[in-house]
């Protein structure tokens, strides 16, 4: 994450790329939450980028961030 924080131009290009074409970013890691892709597209979606789906095997999920309650 602290390496990503100094990624802004990178990742907001990837953000403009991602909004003018269909884009991908592929990983193995079977559960989306423990990939580091998943932090990648979040901080492109922030900056402009398109909403995120998580493809598996049979299906696709919206993401979503939850954040634990005090």
């Amino acid at each position: 994450m602290a390496y990503l924080g100094t990624q802004e131009a990178t990742v907001r290009e990837l953000a403009r790329l991602a909004k003018a074409t269909q884009a991908c970013l592929v990983c193995f890691e079977a559960d989306y939450a423990m990939c580091h892709r998943t932090y990648v597209a979040r901080a492109a979606r922030k900056l402009g980028g398109p909403p995120i789906v998580h493809l598996m095997a049979r299906t696709a999920q919206a993401d979503s961030v939850f954040q634990a309650a005090a």
